[in-house]
């Protein structure tokens, strides 16, 4: 049997679940990287600095997707958390989504920062100065974007792990 992995499937399936919340998951994203634009400027010690950061993350994110795996019940009932019924089945599907999203923003990012520590110096003294202001407005745009929706997720999947741990103890 042959599988191929595609990453349209992820996206698929994170905004079919999402779909009430795709204003505020790409809006909010999109307005703050439109402000910081203006005042941030990405360099390599901060590609650096994200890099480390996001490597960790990756690594927090797996470990959490795999911590869930052992949760699922069939036969589990519903429990409730800030007035909101939660049926585990369901939320632990919404849950994997969620977090594989995550992952796939992250893996993007490291490969974005990646590419500029590479092509840093020796790439950009062979374009017109134009080229280069533009490419790095959009880069620095792309990384913030992907940073500020990375963030936004972060608190989602850190609330769905609060349910999971009350769920937990409670059953």
């Amino acid at each position: 049997m042959k599988s191929k992995f595609s990453p349209k499937f992820v996206i698929r399936d994170f905004f079919k679940f999402h779909k009430n919340d795709n204003v505020k998951i790409i809006g909010f994203p999109l307005f703050i990287s439109c402000i910081l634009i203006f005042f941030v400027n990405i360099n390599m010690e901060l590609v650096n600095i994200l890099l480390i950061s996001l490597s960790i993350f990756i690594g927090f994110l797996l470990n959490l997707m795999l911590l869930s795996f052992n949760l699922k019940d069939t036969d589990a009932k519903p429990t409730e958390v800030n007035r909101i019924e939660w049926n585990i089945n369901n939320f632990l599907i919404e849950y994997h989504v969620t977090i594989s999203f995550e992952l796939l923003i992250t893996v993007a990012l490291v490969i974005i920062l990646l590419l500029a520590a590479l092509l840093h110096e020796n790439f950009l003294v062979l374009l017109p100065i134009n080229l280069i202001f533009w490419i790095r407005i959009v880069f620095n745009f792309l990384v913030i974007f992907l940073i500020s929706l990375f963030f936004l997720l972060i608190f989602r999947v850190l609330k769905f792990g609060f349910v999971l741990i009350k769920y937990h103890l409670e059953n």
